[in-house]
């Protein structure tokens, strides 16, 4: 069991041989990684974190991965149970596998993807590299979203990327999902087959305010 020390008490349960290991700031939880599946290794939260969120949120973050593993999910919260279900989904990614050019397939790049999608809208922000290696070393990520809309990515407290988000989907269109995942996706099923994360986790902050740059790098620069 992961505890939850913020008052959203979304406790999370350990599935599928999660273990244990020394974190960045104190225990941080074990991802074995794995190959697509129903129920591979992963955490699932109690609840949704963000049953409290509207307009705003902040998602901050150590990982420390053991493998780059393409659409393997750091965090998955939607209501998928089959794939014809209605997309509902906010998940984050350290490497997708995306075509940005549908005028040029086969065209790919390979980065840290956020995503929120649901009836109102499919926001999509990728860099155009992964800026998280695969390296066993920790480094802390974080992605925000304020009242005006604008959508920041950090890694190690510098900003990698920025986007406005002019689709209609809000944070809080995800106060209510079912499937609130660390470590899997909501596309376990053929043609998706998106992989298990392959790391440790540690010193998930959910807020449903946008953090500052100043309160990110704070984040980042803490010691053991």
């Amino acid at each position: 069991m992961a505890r939850d020390s913020s008052l959203n008490l979304a406790t999370g349960t350990l599935v599928q041989g999660l273990s244990w290991t020394e974190g960045r700031v104190g225990g941080a939880l074990n991802f074995p990684g794995g190959p697509a599946s129903d129920n591979g290794p992963h955490v699932q939260l109690s609840k949704s974190p963000l049953e409290r969120c509207t307009t705003q949120v902040t998602i901050a973050v150590w990982v420390k991965l053991h493998e780059l593993v393409t659409w393997a999910r750091v965090l998955d919260f939607g209501t998928r149970v089959a794939p014809a279900d209605p997309e509902r989904f906010m998940f984050l990614t350290l490497q997708d596998d995306q075509d940005p050019d549908p005028a040029n397939p086969g065209v790919r790049i390979h980065g840290m993807r956020f995503a929120m999608v649901s009836p109102n809208g499919v926001f999509n922000m990728t860099t155009a590299t992964p800026p998280v290696p695969g390296d066993d070393t920790w480094h802390h990520v974080a992605v925000t979203v304020n009242d005006a809309k604008h959508v920041v990515m950090y890694v190690d407290g510098n900003v990698i990327k920025e986007q406005n988000n002019a689709t209609g989907v809000t944070p809080g269109d995800f106060a209510a999902t079912t499937n609130n995942w660390l470590g899997r996706s909501q596309f376990w099923y053929a043609p998706f087959l998106d992989r298990y994360l392959n790391g440790a986790i540690d010193e998930l902050r959910i807020s449903c305010r946008a953090f500052t740059a100043g309160e990110i790098k704070g984040l980042a620069i803490r010691s053991p």
